[in-house]
């Protein structure tokens, strides 16, 4: 196979959704990848910041994940070695929802850098129209592709008979409460007593709303962190996933739990009719008697809306239209 560009793959987190960019642009690239994760200084930093000084002269382009401080630093360093910059925007960098305290362009200083990358980088990657919209209103960037986030449906398929339970994936902070609308879900869980309702995701460990939120209702149920394998098991078990959230710039969650077979019932905002498009409920945000509407509607249907589901994350998110975005940002 033709190697295509030499990319130096700079980014913080290990993340799900990091990791696939990783692969899909290894298969036409050379890639060489580094973590600079800044939270905490070690001798590991220090290595591989010496490992980014020494591979800039030698590599075409830098792929950066979020415009926040890794790009801020990656940018001059760009400029100065005369490399293409490409920036995904994922999200937050791109959000500045005052009314939740939500995004970069909710604080000072995050704003200046975030509009610094997105303005200087040659091209942003959106990784759904909504954020490219958010984008707009917000920064001038020369040149903004949208590329769908993937879901690998070979991984994320269905198993079994699906039981009547009702599932919704997000970390356990008091930001997630109101964004990810995680008090509607356990509200709606309150009303429906005899369904099993599962919050899947990390409980924070300086907050105490685990505990308020399950008092909600008896029939609610956190797992705290779990595994990828385990995951997996929800998404095949349940039937109707949900996805309330204020803002989304994308829905990672609601696209595997709909390539697993479930019926999403999601808020009627941000990204989030993009991944559902005309499967499933929508509802209007932290509208509980809607959501309980629709679950109970959802845990009605037959398979077939559940077979819907996956097709459309089949023909809309896979991993070849990301691939082929992501070469085309890069320049190949």
């Amino acid at each position: 196979m033709q190697i295509g560009k030499k990319i130096l793959f700079i980014y913080r987190h290990p993340s799900s959704f990091i990791l696939m960019d990783m692969e899909l642009l290894r298969r036409n690239n050379e890639l060489t990848t580094i973590r600079l994760s800044l939270r905490k200084p070690s001798l590991e930093l220090v290595s591989n910041f010496v490992k980014l000084f020494s591979r800039l002269p030698k590599v075409d382009v830098i792929f950066i994940w979020f415009a926040g401080v890794q790009a801020f630093i990656a940018l001059p360093l760009a400029k100065v070695f005369k490399k293409k910059l490409v920036v995904v925007a994922g999200g937050y960098d791109a959000a500045g929802e005052k009314e939740i305290g939500y995004g970069a362009f909710t604080n000072w200083w995050r704003s200046i850098i975030a509009r610094l990358v997105f303005n200087a980088a040659d091209t942003v990657v959106a990784v759904s129209r909504f954020t490219a919209k958010e984008l707009a209103k917000r920064t001038s960037p020369k040149r903004v592709i949208v590329a769908y986030n993937c879901i690998d449906s070979k991984e994320f398929r269905p198993r079994g008979k699906k039981q009547n339970l009702v599932l919704t994936v997000g970390e356990i902070t008091d930001g997630n409460l109101i964004r990810k609308g995680l008090i509607s879900f356990a509200k709606a869980a309150k009303e429906l007593p005899d369904t099993p309702f599962v919050i899947v995701g990390k409980i924070a460990v300086d907050t105490g709303k685990a505990m308020e939120l399950k008092e909600l209702a008896h029939n609610l149920k956190i797992t705290g962190y779990i595994s990828k394998e385990k995951l997996l098991e929800y998404y095949q078990n349940a039937k109707v996933y949900a996805q309330l959230s204020y803002y989304e710039s994308f829905g990672v969650s609601l696209a595997e739990a709909m390539a697993c077979g479930c019926i999403p019932v999601v808020a009627k905002r941000a990204a989030l009719p993009e991944v559902a498009g005309d499967i499933g409920y929508y509802v209007n945000y932290d509208d509980v008697k809607e959501v309980v509407k629709a679950v109970r509607q959802a845990l009605e249907d037959g398979p077939d809306v559940g077979r819907k589901a996956r097709k459309r994350i089949q023909d809309e998110f896979s991993l070849e239209k990301r691939r082929i975005a992501l070469n085309t940002a890069v320049g190949n």
